[in-house]
């Protein structure tokens, strides 16, 4: 079988397969196997490696927009002069999730404005993107605590 019918045949069973990264991917993962005298074993692992790699990706994407995050800054354009209280150091800490991986709980409290949705959709996110939520969007790991204060006049 010629190269072009063999693509062909490929790409037709990579259809029916679902395995779109491994049809896109094999033409250059087969040049560097064949000029890297790789095993079989290693080519088809690279190979898998590349799907498993764009469907978490995906996946991670869909999570994301499944959430309908709010357009909203990131935390490199907030203005933190006119944020007057609030610790520049203690929420781009906050913002590492750091916290959440050890098991810690966080209550965000203060006046409106000051960044607690802002930061608490910025961990949402984080944990989307990492695939920590389940499908429906209820949490499989106690995340924080969103508490609003209002100032009386």
């Amino acid at each position: 079988m010629n190269n072009s019918a063999l693509h062909a045949v490929i790409q037709e069973y990579g259809k029916e397969l679902k395995v779109p990264a491994m049809v896109r991917l094999y033409p250059e993962i087969a040049r560097q196997a064949r000029d890297g005298e790789w095993r079989y074993e290693e080519f088809l692992k690279q190979l898998l490696e590349a799907e498993v790699g764009e469907r978490r990706d995906h996946c991670a994407e869909r999570r994301i927009r499944q959430a309908r995050f709010p357009d909203r800054k990131t935390l490199d354009q907030i203005d933190w002069q006119a944020l007057r209280g609030v610790s520049k150091p203690k929420v781009l800490e906050l913002a590492s999730c750091e916290y959440v991986e050890q098991g810690h709980d966080v209550v965000l409290a203060g006046l409106i404005g000051t960044g607690k949705t802002h930061l608490a959709a910025d961990v949402h996110k984080y944990f989307h993107a990492r695939g920590k939520l389940d499908p429906n969007g209820s949490c499989e790991i106690a995340i924080l605590t969103i508490v609003g204060i209002k100032t009386i006049r």
